[in-house]
């Protein structure tokens, strides 16, 4: 089965990256989004064809475990579940983010 890698930042969010899903699942193309997987994991979830997450270990991006309250974490058999707080579930680390702020 063709895969569509897609980014929901650079479609344009969360409900432009739903009507590309349901595209995709029209013609038989699963999804495996790329990028901000604190995002992706819900959107992944939520779709029949949903493939898989791309998720990014400290070891590549260095903010990935303090950027957020309650980041992201592997379980034990190497999926992702997503957070079961309202919305995103995601709660930005001010302090850790603070000093790449621009203005």
């Amino acid at each position: 089965v063709p895969i569509l890698n897609a980014d929901a930042t650079h479609l344009g969010g969360i409900s432009e990256f739903m009507k590309v899903a349901a595209l995709a699942q029209a013609h038989d193309l699963e999804i495996a989004p790329h990028g901000e997987q604190e995002v992706h994991v819900h959107l992944v979830a939520a779709l029949a064809n949903g493939l898989m997450l791309e998720f990014y270990p400290s070891a590549f991006n260095p903010l990935q475990e303090t950027m957020y309250h309650g980041a992201l974490r592997l379980n034990a058999d190497g999926t992702v579940s997503p957070p079961e707080t309202p919305g995103l579930g995601i709660d930005p680390n001010e302090a850790v983010l603070g000093p790449y702020r621009v203005a």
